[in-house]
């Protein structure tokens, strides 16, 4: 990706590679003030890549393989004013990505007393969710069949 001066432009080509970091630096801007929701920049402040470096703890190479088997693990810190079922009062952004392929991206809900417990939870994350090493090709006879049995499970 190229250096980041300011934040990227919204009209960046959006591809599997960068997805990550567009998708974060859009969030962080709106959730801190940056923007008036996703993509309205508010005057006077301007996202800078020391901004992204201060919120985000970005995991890469052989710990982001050995827990994931990926390329580069981001971790984000999101404000949470009005809280998720009055009691889910922090927020932890994760993407999980690897180059040529789809991230992977999840939100993770905590009440004060998990919040307290966050890394534990986040270990738990680890070998639940990998990439194969092998090219997975789309195989819709599998999928339907797959469909079948799990229709047949739930009667």
């Amino acid at each position: 990706m190229r250096k980041l001066e300011k934040s990227p432009p919204t009209n960046e080509l959006l591809t599997n590679d960068n997805y990550p970091r567009l998708l974060i630096t859009g969030e962080l801007k709106a959730a801190y003030g940056y923007t008036e929701g996703f993509f309205n920049p508010v005057e006077g402040k301007v996202f800078t890549r020391e901004d992204f470096e201060t919120y985000v703890t970005i995991v890469s190479g052989g710990k982001a393989r050995r827990w994931f088997n990926a390329d580069s693990v981001f971790l984000y810190t999101l404000p949470v004013d009005d809280p998720f079922k009055k009691g889910y009062t922090h927020c932890t952004g994760m993407i999980v990505s690897k180059k040529g392929r789809a991230s992977i991206g999840l939100k993770l809900w905590f009440t004060n007393a998990g919040k307290k417990k966050e890394q534990q939870y986040l270990r738990s994350l680890r070998w639940k969710i990998r990439y194969r090493n092998d090219d997975w090709k789309y195989d819709r006879e599998v999928f339907e069949r797959a469909v079948r049995n799990r229709e047949g499970d739930r009667k």
